[in-house]
């Protein structure tokens, strides 16, 4: 992504006619290196890539280090050119900026899908499918063959609390039983295993993230129609408070993990019809700002900045993957016992998880209420009646 930004920098906006048939000489031009022409410098620029999107893999403070650098030097640089530019042209970069800031507030508390949500959706979240059967008070004392399952998490089993590790060591040793032998246990009924179910299929947590691309087939062009529909009225949101709605149902997300959480087992499971509703409203709010968003960029750069601009804004989306693996850190729970990290049980994590999704929920709900009390001003400053 810096490599990327610091291109678009050099050459502020790709030429008209750039993979155009009706010209090819164009690829025979100098780049601004006077040494090469475009077309090498596309081959040797993808020949380098590749092993250095190796060492930043292998090297993450390298990587987090050069975006830091690459996003200072882009923002110093469009903010120079929007201060040296005309009234309308600055005013409108200045909207850009300002967008830029929450659209990265925005993913960075949505890309917690892929960590923190995740996790939470692998120790705290019920993904077994109800069973027709459960342990009952005549049953304690007595022997009991179960197959065990995430339902079982929490649980006394055979005189120890039954956690995620020991669940994930004994899948590990099924995969090579197709009978999954490995995960059957002859269960001494002690009195706290009564409820607790006998069966039931296990739906994986990794399962889950399919939810937003899901969502996103199912309601992508009703969400484009709404827009079209309230234009046609002259009723269309502005673009600073499509973003405040985004920002809004994203809280609104989290805090439906919230309460699932305050509604949890004594186990510390979560029902999964909380993490499919906050999946909802997540994808609703991207819905409502990422089109908007990559639109706005070229409908408010300045034609001769448009892919600088829009090299900075994916650069700032970049940004946000790094915010977003910052506060991930904070759902960090583990146990050393005998300098072997463990997991534990259900109900000692979702206080943990609670706690950081209350802290996004809030700032998200924080956020949108700054840009809807900046949105006049912005709006203002977008010159939508000017063609310049």
């Amino acid at each position: 992504s810096g490599w990327i930004a610091f291109r678009a920098l050099s050459i502020q906006t790709l030429a008209k006619d750039i993979g155009a048939p009706k010209d090819p000489s164009l690829l025979q031009k100098e780049s601004i290196v006077k040494i090469i022409n475009y077309e090498a410098f596309v081959y040797l620029s993808a020949l380098l890539i590749v092993p250095m999107i190796a060492v930043l893999i292998k090297f993450p403070s390298m990587a987090s280090l050069l975006l830091s650098i690459s996003g200072g030097a882009a923002f110093l640089y469009l903010f120079y050119i929007a201060i040296s530019s005309s009234k309308i042209e600055k005013e409108r970069l200045f909207v850009v900026f300002v967008m830029m800031f929450f659209s990265m507030l925005f993913w960075a508390f949505f890309e917690q899908a892929g960590t923190s949500i995740n996790n939470f959706t692998d120790r705290n979240v019920n993904r077994v499918t109800a069973s027709t059967s459960t342990i009952t008070s005549e049953q304690v004392g007595q022997i009991v063959p179960i197959e065990l399952s995430q339902a079982h998490l929490g649980y006394p089993i055979n005189g120890k609390v039954f956690t995620l590790d020991q669940l994930d060591a004994l899948k590990a040793k099924a995969k090579d039983n197709p009978s999954n032998q490995n995960l059957m246990v002859d269960l001494k009924v002690e009195p706290k295993n009564v409820g607790m179910m006998l069966g039931g299929s296990e739906v994986t947590a990794s399962t889950f993230q399919s939810t937003n691309p899901i969502y996103i087939l199912l309601f992508g062009l009703a969400f484009s129609a709404l827009w079209a529909f309230l234009a046609s009225k002259k009723l269309d949101p502005s673009t600073p408070i499509k973003f405040v709605l985004a920002l809004v149902q994203l809280g609104l997300g989290f805090w439906a993990l919230i309460l699932g959480a305050k509604t949890a087992d004594s186990q510390g499971m979560v029902s999964m019809s909380w993490l499919l509703l906050a999946y909802l409203l997540h994808t609703t709010g991207e819905l409502c700002l990422s089109p908007v968003g990559l639109s706005m960029v070229t409908r408010l750069s300045p034609q001769k900045l448009i892919s600088t601009v829009m090299g900075a804004w994916f650069l700032a989306t970049a940004f946000s993957n790094l915010l977003s693996g910052f506060i991930a850190k904070f759902t960090g729970i583990e146990h050393a016992e005998d300098a072997v990290k463990t997991i534990p049980p259900p109900i000692e994590t979702l206080s943990t998880y609670t706690q950081v999704f209350e802290m996004i929920a809030y700032c998200s709900f924080g956020s949108a209420l700054i840009l809807l009390a900046l949105s006049p001003l912005l709006n203002r400053w977008m010159h939508e009646d000017q063609t310049t």
